[in-house]
């Protein structure tokens, strides 16, 4: 093969990739809510906040365990975009994204107990990431 074949050669083969982090986003055409924010973390106060209150800060939530005593707010976050090309007008882009949930559970009297937001690690399954939402107490 000449040099003008080799190259043309590179040329049709060669692709190019971009993998970059990216700042934590909701990612595009989610179907969860927004991002709960620290603002709305710091909002429900232990002891006092009631089941109704945070349901008008937050609206229904995306899991209701142990007789509505349980509350799972769920969201996704976008940690990594990437794309790839090649010369015949081929590629992919996407995101990958991760799990997150505020987790609220109320005591007897209906005021909130506990909160905690859990994270699917970067690299977690569903299946995991929804199984630790079941046992969470």
């Amino acid at each position: 093969m000449n040099a003008r074949g080799l190259a043309l050669t590179a040329g049709l083969t060669a692709s190019s990739c971009i993998i970059t982090p990216t700042v934590p986003h909701t990612p595009f055409g989610t179907e969860h809510r927004g991002e709960v924010g620290e603002g709305d973390f710091l909002a429900l106060a232990m002891g006092s906040t009631t089941r109704e209150d945070v349901l008008l800060l937050l609206g229904e939530p995306d899991l209701r365990r142990d007789d509505d005593r349980i509350f799972a707010f769920v969201w996704d976050e976008a940690w990594l975009f990437f794309a790839a090309a090649g010369m015949g007008g081929g590629g992919v882009a996407g995101e990958a994204t991760r799990h997150l949930a505020l987790m609220v559970s109320f005591d007897e009297s209906g005021r909130l107990a506990r909160k905690e937001v859990l994270k699917q690690p970067q690299t977690g399954l569903d299946k995991d990431w929804y199984s630790q939402l079941e046992k969470w107490r």
